[in-house]
């Protein structure tokens, strides 16, 4: 709805007589409250109406394509439940658009071809962009037990090493050999060493990782080596520990 406005005639005090006590026969009283009467009236438009007009359940908004809400406060709940779709690998509804579709879908559609023929292969992209986004999902969930399952065993050997070492670098997506194999730093002898991603990893740099299949290959004097199935095309935060 729309913010009401406030019609009350605040023109208390200037519509009184010249001498309001002898003319208008008002007491001490009466007169105070005339001058008070105008603030009175702001007051309580603010408090019983204004304010409850600002809510957001209470506030308008337009309907958009991608979000189908008539106030504020529904359009909110509407990007939340979108956002939530995503984080659990789901995709949104009204949110595939032809740059995200294959070439064949989209010359089927540009084509006016049969539009069964166009919504079978459209579902078979759906699906498939589907399946891929719930499987960088899982290698995600699993890189992250793997590194708090890895924590957990710092903190143990912690408390127990004599002495420990460890920094934080970048597996930058320069230096890898034709092998798929890449050695970075150079590490101390004598040493057990622990090594994962950073906890300072964007999403992206996570899904990047998982995708990718980098891991750990060795780690001795020579320095930490790393292997992939292809090679990043974002630098990923990593970090070491050496006990």
């Amino acid at each position: 709805m729309s913010i009401p406005t406030l019609d009350t005639d605040l023109s208390i005090v200037q519509k009184l007589d010249d001498y309001p006590n002898d003319v208008g026969g008002l007491s001490a009283a009466e007169l105070k409250a005339k001058f008070d009467a105008g603030s009175l009236a702001v007051q309580n438009y603010i408090n019983t109406v204004l304010i409850p007009a600002l809510i957001a359940s209470n506030l308008a908004f337009t309907p958009t394509t991608a979000i189908n809400a008539s106030t504020i406060q529904a359009a909110i709940e509407n990007v939340q439940a979108q956002l939530s779709s995503v984080s659990l690998g789901s995709i949104p509804n009204n949110t595939v658009g032809m740059e995200k579709l294959t070439k064949q879908v989209q010359d089927a559609i540009n084509a006016g071809g049969s539009a069964g023929t166009a919504i079978v292969t459209l579902q078979e992209t759906v699906v498939k962009l589907l399946d891929q986004t719930r499987e960088n999902s899982r290698d995600i969930s699993t890189i992250k037990s793997e590194n708090q399952l890895r924590d957990v065993q710092l903190q143990k050997i912690d408390g127990k090493a004599e002495k420990s070492a460890g920094s934080t670098f970048n597996l930058t997506v320069a230096g890898w050999s034709d092998k798929k194999q890449k050695t970075v730093l150079t590490i101390g002898t004598g040493r057990n060493i622990a090594v994962g991603l950073d906890t300072s990893a964007t999403l992206a740099q996570w899904q990047e990782a998982a995708k990718c299949g980098v891991k750990v290959y060795g780690a001795d004097e020579t320095g930490i080596t790393f292997s992939c199935d292809t090679v990043p095309t974002v630098d990923i935060p990593c970090a070491y520990i050496q006990m």
